[in-house]
């Protein structure tokens, strides 16, 4: 299962460690390497498909539809992701959907999770793919939408690219710099700023707070994505599966798990009123305050 983060574009920093996120959790999502969900051999084309979008649909509504292609794609079901689309997308790709038995993508690697948020033309889909190996690597791709009778239908899917995703190392590597190194380091992505003067990169799926004592050296990095491998485990994963990776946790308190990890902490907040036990969010944090 994937969450998409829309719903922590107004999230702010809480004054008090012990009090967890609020739950609002979200069924997320990104789509497809190919109109049939196959993973493309290295050197993909990486243009984009971009016809015509008619105006909208609501935003929840291409995002349901998203999820809903990206989750028939993980499972392979290649007539659930033609029904979602336009009469003349189901045109280009009938042939190559019927020539394979309706049955898309490959027993590996496979599609072990996706997530997806809205864009300027309709939404971005990422798909992680795993193979028995381990990671087999993450791709991007966009989806127009059009209304077609008063439905809204996919009108469009680009071509596959390899998702640029932020790493464990990369991301405890912001740990400790400043403003101008920071969005040096984050490269083309233009942060935005958000409450008590941290910074957000949406994109990227993250957000970070500077010191206390300076305001001028990274001090929190808050995850906002599944998308982000922290040594084999996602937020979304459970509390259990952070164990089996960082050990037992040095405090939990109030859905708030620390876990010490190499010169940092991680703070992972989980949905201590599930039986799944789900994580919600994590911070990296440069102290343990």
């Amino acid at each position: 299962m994937a969450f998409e983060f829309e719903q922590f574009k107004h999230w702010k920093r809480p004054h008090y460690w012990g009090r967890a996120l609020p739950l609002a959790l979200a069924v997320g999502t990104m789509i497809t390497l190919s109109a049939c969900g196959t993973k493309p051999p290295n050197g993909s084309a990486d243009g984009s498909v971009q016809p015509t979008v008619s105006q909208p649909a609501s935003q929840s509504s291409t995002i349901e539809i998203a999820n809903t292609w990206a989750e028939a794609v993980k499972n392979r079901d290649g007539k659930a992701q033609y029904d979602l689309m336009t009469s003349a997308l189901q045109k280009s790709v009938h042939d190559q959907f019927s020539g394979l038995n309706w049955v898309t993508g490959t027993s590996s690697p496979w599609v072990e999770r996706y997530s997806t948020q809205e864009t300027d033309t309709g939404a971005r889909v990422t798909l992680e793919y795993a193979s028995s190996a381990g990671s087999a690597g993450s791709y991007q791709q966009d989806l127009t939408f059009e209304e077609v009778d008063g439905a809204l239908k996919i009108s469009g899917i680009s071509d596959p690219v390899e998702a640029d995703t932020l790493s464990f190392e990369t991301l405890s590597g912001l740990l400790g710099m400043k403003r101008d190194e920071l969005i040096a380091a984050m490269g083309d992505e233009t942060p935005v700023d958000v409450d008590e003067g941290g910074l957000g990169f949406e994109k990227a799926g993250i957000r970070v707070w500077f010191d206390n004592a300076t305001y001028t050296k990274v001090a929190q990095v808050f995850i906002m994505t599944d998308a982000i491998d922290l040594n084999g485990v996602h937020m979304g994963d459970s509390l259990d599966s952070f164990k089996k990776v960082f050990g037992d946790p040095i405090s939990d308190s109030n859905g708030d798990a620390r876990f010490p990890y190499k010169d940092f902490f991680l703070s992972v907040i989980h949905d201590v009123g599930s039986k799944s036990d789900k994580t919600v969010g994590i911070y990296l944090l440069q102290e343990n305050l």
